[in-house]
């Protein structure tokens, strides 16, 4: 645990020695501070550099949790200069302060919890291909090969893509009474993705599974998901697209771009439309088979336990911005958040109190930021700490 009075009344004489409003009395406590340690006249040199503090503000940017500082923000962003002027330093302390703090205690007091931890890398792009036949195929950025499947169908991994090609023709899959089925699995802390024989791009995200023909036979294109995917479905009006989830879920489509949500941890199953037209079908308390259609931004939320339907307008591209490197969270809790970066980074969280879970934050993460950054941003926004043993983080109210 962290004494952060003395890291932002340390912050504060800092912030004070920049703007050239230290009174005589604090000029001799922050040069008691200096004598302490070598590296504090290091850190003073840094800060009185107005690009480092600016870098500092843009980093906090990243995550915003208090109505002030979403106000300190709209400031920042109205101003053209992108110099820091001191005036605005002034209105913006309550985001300088912690900067300033957390510099000191992270970059030159040192974070002893934090030096000697198991280091927790982010995901990367890997998989295993189970075929038909029982065998399976490693699949990763440095593993590029062919998979012959039978004598028209062949699946080639290109880097971080499993692409499927097939020389049947309408004629050929007409004689086929059987479809012969794949899964691709991707593993926690790894993602993927795929093209199928029909030309259906998917992006398959971290504890995630897909089983899926190699070629389509039926009048319906229907594939199974468990975790989360992105869907961007070739158009083919005379077989529609159909992903089946848990709980006899499923999402019809022709030909649309969508995201769709089903872990089995997770309380509820959502699907979000970034383009074109979906039918959802659910089931109420009473076993029925209830059907939706959702538009373009829309998002429909299924509430496993209860057995309900919400159907809400988002920023849908929010919802699949995971595919392209980065995690965006609007106004969500902790708790799921900690859900999210353990299936990227393979980190479990233990709360001290439910109280820490329900904190809400708006902001973003790029996926292959080193987890030591990320926990030091969520660290800035909000009334807590975070330690670490081995894989394992815990979350404790921040001691004052």
């Amino acid at each position: 645990m962290r004494n952060l009075n003395k890291q932002y009344r340390i912050g504060e004489l800092i912030f004070k020695d920049k703007t050239g409003d230290l009174s005589i009395e604090e000029e001799l406590e922050l040069n008691v501070w200096l004598e302490e340690n070598s590296n504090n006249q290091l850190l003073l040199d840094k800060l009185r550099q107005e690009e480092n503090i600016d870098s500092g503000i843009k980093l906090l940017k990243r995550f915003r949790s208090k109505p002030a500082l979403q106000k300190v923000n709209r400031e920042i962003d109205s101003r053209k200069s992108r110099r820091i002027l001191i005036g605005l330093l002034k209105y913006a302390a309550i985001i300088v302060l912690p900067i300033i703090a957390f510099w000191a205690v992270n970059d030159y007091l040192g974070d002893t919890n934090r030096k000697y931890a198991t280091q927790i890398e982010p995901g990367s792009s890997k998989a295993m291909l189970m075929l038909s036949d029982g065998s399976s195929v490693e699949l990763g950025v440095k593993k590029e090969q062919s998979i012959h499947l039978d004598s028209k169908v062949m699946a080639e991994n290109r880097g971080n893509q499993l692409i499927y090609k097939t020389s049947y023709s309408a004629q050929d899959t007409a004689q086929f009474k059987v479809e012969s089925f794949n899964t691709l699995v991707v593993p926690k802390q790894g993602e993927y993705n795929m093209s199928l024989s029909d030309g259906t791009r998917i992006w398959m995200n971290s504890s995630s599974s897909l089983r899926y023909p190699i070629q389509f036979l039926k009048n319906e294109r229907k594939v199974y998901l468990t975790g989360e995917a992105y869907f961007e479905v070739a158009r083919n009006p005379q077989k529609p697209f159909v992903v089946v989830l848990q709980d006899g879920l499923q999402v019809k489509v022709l030909g649309t771009k969508f995201n769709v949500m089903s872990y089995n941890n997770e309380s509820n199953v959502e699907t979000t439309l970034l383009e074109g037209k979906v039918e959802m079908t659910t089931s109420n308390k009473n076993g029925e088979s209830e059907k939706n259609i959702l538009l373009s931004n829309q998002q429909l939320s299924f509430n496993k336990a209860q057995k309900t339907s919400n159907i809400k307008k988002v920023d849908a591209s929010i919802y699949a911005a995971w595919k392209d490197g980065v995690f965006i969270f609007k106004d969500e809790d902790l708790l799921s958040i900690m859900r999210k970066l353990d299936r990227w980074y393979g980190c479990m969280a233990m709360f001290e109190n439910t109280d820490l879970q329900n904190l809400k934050f708006t902001g973003e993460i790029k996926k292959y930021d080193d987890f030591d950054s990320v926990i030091k941003i969520l660290e800035l926004t909000g009334d807590f700490s975070f330690s670490q043993k081995g894989n394992v983080v815990y979350v404790r109210k921040a001691v004052k």
